[in-house]
């Protein structure tokens, strides 16, 4: 029976804990259009929409590769002040690939406009040094009057460069 060196075990898992990469990144995100918004007709202010945001990084890499942009599609329900809802976001970096993301989402709104929320996001995919990657996080965010949003998204991914 051949035994594997203590060491050799060692290093591997140093190298997988190695490979897990710190997010922190700032976001600066504008609405694409008008969303579509359909009131359920049940109570006033129930409605569910979708809608597109284009992001652009303020701050952020992961690893030594700079956070770009990305492009969020998403679904909301809405009752009255309060949404919540789930979509996907597919961010480009600076080397050309791209991580793909879940997430689920709370908003509150003051006149049917946001004001603030968050995000619980996680990895499903990529390309390049991120395919393969996983990871989770939050975001959380406030309302500009111009209509964007600014988002602060922490968390990790692991498997990134490989």
């Amino acid at each position: 029976m051949r035994r594997i060196p203590l060491l050799a075990l060692v290093l591997c898992a140093v190298s997988s804990v190695a490979s897990a990469q710190a997010v922190n990144v700032t976001w600066h995100c504008v609405p694409q259009g008008t969303p579509t918004v359909l009131q359920v007709g049940d109570a006033a202010g129930h409605a569910y929409g979708i809608d597109q945001v284009k992001c652009t990084a303020l701050k952020g890499s992961i690893g030594s590769v700079k956070e770009k942009d990305g492009v969020a599609t998403e679904f909301t329900e809405t009752t009255g002040d309060n949404a919540t809802g789930h979509g996907e976001y597919v961010e480009t970096l600076s080397s050309g690939d791209q991580i793909h993301y879940k997430y689920t989402l709370t908003r509150v709104l003051k006149d049917g406009k946001p004001v603030s929320g968050g995000n619980k996001w996680s990895v499903v995919g990529g390309t390049g040094k991120f395919k393969g990657a996983t990871g989770g996080g939050t975001c959380k965010g406030v309302a500009n009057p111009d209509g964007s949003g600014n988002y602060d998204c922490t968390g990790n991914i692991t498997g990134a460069g490989k």
